[in-house]
């Protein structure tokens, strides 16, 4: 039962990360936020104005960033209840801030 809510926790918070990442196995990190921090930075290491891809790069997290947002949100309260059969269960609870 608890592995069974483990792992369907695990293939929730993939789907947040890049595809890439999870069939390599890397750590799972959040997509739009590296996408988003990727294009910080391009942006910054230019004195000149955004690029026409760089824009599209822009409207595309505008368009993404709120989906997820009203995604994540179920996250805290699935990692709480799970976290109290954890620790019913004598064992570990899962760090989240």
């Amino acid at each position: 039962e608890l592995q069974t809510q483990l792992d369907a926790l695990h293939k929730k918070l993939e789907e947040f990360a890049n595809p890439e990442a999870v069939r390599s196995g890397r750590p799972l990190e959040l997509e739009v936020l590296s996408r988003a921090a990727k294009l910080f930075g391009d942006l910054q290491q230019v004195d000149s104005a955004p690029t026409a891809v760089q824009l599209a790069a822009v409207r595309q997290l505008q368009q993404d960033g709120p989906a997820v947002e009203q995604r994540w949100k179920t996250i805290p309260q699935e990692i709480a209840a799970l976290n109290a059969e954890l620790r019913s269960a004598g064992l570990e609870p899962i760090e989240f801030p």
